[in-house]
């Protein structure tokens, strides 16, 4: 992309950024200010986890819940995460989710599935930039997985409990 915008500029034109380009970019220049990230999967039968990554000035934090799992509320819990919070900061810039849609949906296919899995991802930011909210029924961005095992998730366990049920 990059060699055409400068073969471009060489022929005397100007680009043109699209609406997604700049929406993709303006949450890229935000990174840093990521405050919160909330991530919710599951579906009816199996329940919803939601994961709770809270990042302040030096450090990353991670809360998880399961809507079936009741979890006492006097303990406090540090769940083992595999990195610090630059390098999830870094993975997060890897996935390009500012590129991600806001809604993903088989509908958009013409297909409709019936109790299956629902998701969705929230992040806060610490400035005054608006929260971003993306989710999917049945679908998903083509780099969830990769986004999955940066939240610590194993996607393979995810397919298997799908597969068990």
């Amino acid at each position: 992309m990059e060699r055409a915008k400068e073969a471009l500029a060489e022929a005397g034109g100007t680009y043109v950024p699209s609406q997604a380009e700049l929406k993709a970019a303006d949450f890229e220049d935000n990174i840093p200010a990521i405050s919160r990230l909330v991530f919710s999967i599951g579906g009816f039968f199996g329940g919803y986890e939601t994961r709770t990554y809270t990042l302040d000035e030096e450090r990353l934090y991670l809360d998880i819940d399961h809507s079936l799992i009741l979890k006492p509320t006097n303990l406090e819990i540090e769940p083992d995460y595999p990195c610090s919070k630059d390098e999830f900061l870094d993975g997060l810039r890897e996935l390009h989710i500012g590129e991600w849609r806001s809604k993903y949906d088989l509908r958009r296919f013409g297909c409709m599935v019936l109790d299956g899995t629902q998701w969705e991802l929230e992040v806060y930011f610490s400035n005054d930039h608006k929260p971003v909210k993306i989710y999917g029924d049945n679908a998903y961005p083509y780099n969830v997985d990769r986004f999955q095992e940066l939240l610590g998730i194993d996607p393979d366990v995810e397919e298997e409990e799908a597969d068990d049920e």
